[in-house]
């Protein structure tokens, strides 16, 4: 097994055909394509990875927007707005990967390409605050995705099943709201480790909401977490899944479940300090964030789509 950074490498490769008969038929989760590692370089040209966190595709006034926390590309606190590396170091250049699809039947290639988001001396004004929406402070941040760097739903591609409604937005993957109470389970799909390679397919980290989400936290829109997570899956989204029905699918003799799935927010990271360390919970800001925040940086329509 080969590793990277001491860790075994993940997303590339294949057992071959030995995955789907081990899980009946197994098949990539759609949702799975919808995350980015998120890479800060270094400002002397060397493009060093200083650090990272994670990132999500979403749509927002019918374009695909990338989504992660004001703290991961600014490289500030967020309540303070002090540096959180000791050599005050600000990024200027961040790293993604979005996703490229090609079909030559029987064969269907989907892979990785890294993009490098320049920040101009304007954002980077604006990055020395973080956004504001309906009066908070909010820790989150989102810019539309480069053209071309991802892929959406296409009604005209074929030549495998499911090939048009593959896409890289998760807005793709949604079903109806999901109703959501204090004790519901939810995922956190980001990158926990420096191993993602091939595919990049996120880590899917479970968790249950800890505190009741109507209410807020600290008199802002947060929601707590109780996952086990690190700081690398700062802006991660935060989604419900819920069984719909299952059904005995007898083209692949086995149960199928269908299933639905909600955004509910955008992690932020673990609550900090002396008191809090031994409570292993986490927070997120609320998904109706974005729109706010998108009208914040100038980036068109804030109105929820």
């Amino acid at each position: 097994m080969r590793d990277l950074d001491g860790v075994l490498r993940y997303g590339e490769g294949s057992p071959g055909g030995l995955g789907q008969a081990n899980f009946a038929h197994g098949r990539m989760q759609g949702l799975s394509l919808c995350t980015t590692p998120i890479e800060l370089l270094s400002n002397d040209g060397k493009d060093t990875i200083i650090s990272r966190g994670t990132g999500f595709f979403c749509r927002r006034a019918g374009r695909p927007v990338l989504v992660t926390n004001y703290h991961v590309v600014s490289g500030r606190n967020a309540r303070t707005g002090e540096p959180l590396s000791s050599m005050r170091y600000f990024p200027k250049r961040v790293r993604y990967y979005g996703a490229t699809i090609s079909i030559e039947p029987p064969h269907v290639r989907i892979s990785r390409v890294a993009w490098v988001l320049e920040f101009d001396e304007a954002l980077q004004d604006a990055l020395r605050t973080p956004p504001q929406v309906d009066g908070n402070s909010v820790d989150v941040w989102a810019m539309p995705a480069m053209p071309g760097s991802i892929f959406e739903r296409d009604a005209t591609r074929s030549g495998f099943q499911g090939a048009a409604a593959a896409s890289c937005v998760l807005d793709d993957h949604l079903g109806p709201p999901i109703l959501t109470e204090a004790g519901s389970d939810c995922f956190l799909l980001g990158y926990p480790l420096a191993n993602y390679a091939g595919l990049m397919p996120p880590i899917w980290k479970r968790g249950s909401l800890a505190s009741e989400p109507i209410i807020g936290v600290d008199g802002r829109p947060i929601f707590l977490v109780d996952a086990a997570v690190t700081s690398s899956m700062s802006g991660s989204p935060v989604v419900r899944r819920v069984v719909t029905f299952a059904a005995d699918n007898r083209d692949i003799g086995a149960l199928q479940e269908f299933t639905s799935f909600d955004l509910i927010g955008v992690y932020a990271g673990r609550l900090q300090g002396a008191a809090l360390e031994g409570v292993n919970l986490g927070y997120a800001w609320h998904k109706s964030l974005i729109d706010g925040v998108l009208a914040y940086y100038g980036y068109g329509d804030p109105t929820p789509t």
